[in-house]
């Protein structure tokens, strides 16, 4: 938990650290495995490149550190990680989704390259995210080990994961709901992936079952809380950090935290979550300083 300045300043040096470390990989790899530039090639790169904070290989690698275990070994699946979570977010701006023009202060990849451009490339990002790590992989892992991460992240990732989330979500819209569906959407939508980031991350470092399930525990409360806190600051954000216009939620009749518990509830509410999520890793093996930094980060991010 971050208690003062000198613990912000590391933890935010610790995040341009992995952002660029990853971010390196990420360009090293693409660039050098699809060097031909085609019009869907050039939409995959600019979605990918077009800024985020990359937590999910931050939580992934993290997970790993936190366990002693080899950053080298976690890279692949930084890389499948980041391919899942781009994909979702093009498809997520579509029109016949969220209709979204703007994403991190950029038009979002429909916008620029057309509908179904935009299709085409989030699939591309899909299937690049489970074949990409296959070959970069092996040398390190043992085929088991790599069917059960592919498991990880094919269940976050399909119709048990963000795509149920995704379908509740629109069944949702223009509806009051009650808690547990949210609850759903959210778990299914964002906090599914994340938790698979942290597991993977322990996994791949060794980590005993017990502090994977912690990790899982503590991922889905993560997750949560990141959903919160989005829903917070699409109401009270400022849209320049945010990269994308205040109150599209509302005017998009999207069923979010506000609408269900009001401002001042939400915020009371995104706190005791945070502090469930904080209760998981207690009796963590490894050092859990850093994944309770990115908590903190996370529910009071301005962006």
């Amino acid at each position: 938990m971050i208690t003062d300045d000198t613990d912000a300043e590391m933890m935010q040096a610790y995040m341009r650290e992995m952002r660029v470390y990853v971010d390196d990989f990420i360009r090293s790899f693409l660039f050098a495995s699809i060097p031909t530039e085609t019009l869907i090639t050039r939409a995959a790169k600019s979605s990918i490149f077009a800024g985020g904070k990359r937590l999910r290989p931050i939580l992934c690698l993290t997970a790993a550190d936190s366990l002693d275990g080899p950053r080298q070994q976690i890279l692949p699946w930084c890389l499948a990680l980041e391919l899942v979570h781009t994909y979702t977010l093009v498809h997520d701006d579509l029109p016949a989704l969220d209709n979204d023009d703007t994403r991190r202060g950029f038009p979002t990849c429909h916008v620029t390259y057309g509908e179904p451009m935009a299709i085409l490339a989030g699939l591309g990002l899909l299937a690049a995210a489970f074949s990409s790590p296959v070959s970069l992989a092996a040398k390190y892992q043992t085929p088991s080990l790599i069917r059960r991460l592919f498991s990880l992240l094919s269940t976050a990732s399909g119709g048990r994961g963000v795509l149920a989330g995704q379908v509740a979500d629109l069944l949702a819209e223009s509806h009051d709901i009650p808690q547990e569906e949210m609850l759903f959407i959210h778990h299914h939508k964002t906090a599914l992936l994340i938790s698979a980031a942290l597991q993977i991350g322990a996994l791949v470092a060794g980590g005993r079952e017990d502090d994977i399930e912690r990790l899982r525990k503590f991922g889905e409360l993560f997750g949560l809380a990141f959903q919160i806190q989005d829903d917070i600051l699409d109401v009270i954000g400022d849209e320049e950090k945010l990269g994308k216009p205040v109150g599209s939620d509302i005017r998009s009749h999207k069923a979010t935290f506000i609408t269900l518990l009001g401002l001042e509830r939400a915020q009371m509410f995104l706190h005791t979550v945070a502090e469930r999520a904080r209760q998981h890793l207690i009796d963590f093996s490894g050092d859990p300083t850093k994944l309770l930094w990115l908590l903190d980060y996370v529910i009071n991010r301005d962006h």
